[in-house]
C-alpha cells in the first residue's frame, strides 16, 4: 500500500519526523521521499525481488510480531554489499531477476541476512540490492508478514 492508495495517517507521519530526528546524522539532508507498506501472505507470494530503490536511505522496519513467524532465522531481507551505479542499471536490474543474480555475480557480492524481528529497522543505502528473505509466518490474518519501507532522499546519476 502507498499514499495514494490511502495508507496514510498521523502515526506514519510521526515515525517518519521520529526516524528524521533520532537519524539525522544518517539521512544527513535527504528528506523524506516515499513510503510503502508490505503485508504478505506467504501461501501467495514471496515477497520483492532483487532491486535497489530510487532514494539513498531506505528504512525497512517489521510490525508483525516475532511470534508470528514459524523460522526466526528468516522473514526479513536480504541484502547485498553491491549497489545499483547509476538509475539506467537500476532500471535494468529491478526488471529481470536474472540479471540482477548476474550483476551481484560479476560485482561478488556478499548477501547479508537480517531475520524479522517484530518493531526492527533496517537502515541502509537504497540502491543496495536488496530483496524480501524466505519466510514462513502463520496463516491467520493479523500474524500475516508486515514492513514498512520509508525512502529519503533522491538517487541520481553519479551517486
Amino acid at each position: 500500500m502507498a499514499p495514494e492508495d490511502g495508507f496514510a495517517c498521523p502515526l506514519l507521519a510521526q515515525i517518519v519526523e521520529e526516524i528524521q530526528t533520532a537519524f539525522a546524522p544518517i539521512l544527513g539532508r535527504n528528506s523524506f521521499r516515499y513510503l510503502g507498506g508490505f503485508k504478505y501472505d506467504d501461501a501467495l507470494s514471496t515477497g520483492t525481488n532483487t532491486h535497489a530503490d530510487n532514494s539513498i536511505v531506505n528504512v525497512n522496519f517489521y510490525i508483525a510480531p516475532d511470534e508470528a513467524n514459524l523460522d526466526p532465522a528468516s522473514g526479513g531481507m536480504e541484502i547485498w554489499d553491491a549497489a545499483a551505479p547509476d538509475i539506467q542499471t537500476m532500471r535494468r536490474l529491478n526488471g529481470n531477476e536474472e540479471l540482477a543474480r548476474t550483476f551481484l555475480q560479476k560485482a561478488g557480492a556478499t548477501r547479508t541476512v537480517i531475520p524479522h524481528r517484530a518493531n526492527r529497522a533496517v537502515i541502509f543505502k537504497s540502491t543496495q540490492l536488496h530483496k524480501t528473505d524466505n519466510f514462513r509466518f502463520k496463516d491467520d490474518y493479523l500474524s500475516m508478514r508486515i514492513n514498512i519501507s520509508l525512502l529519503f532522499g533522491q538517487f541520481a546519476a553519479g551517486e
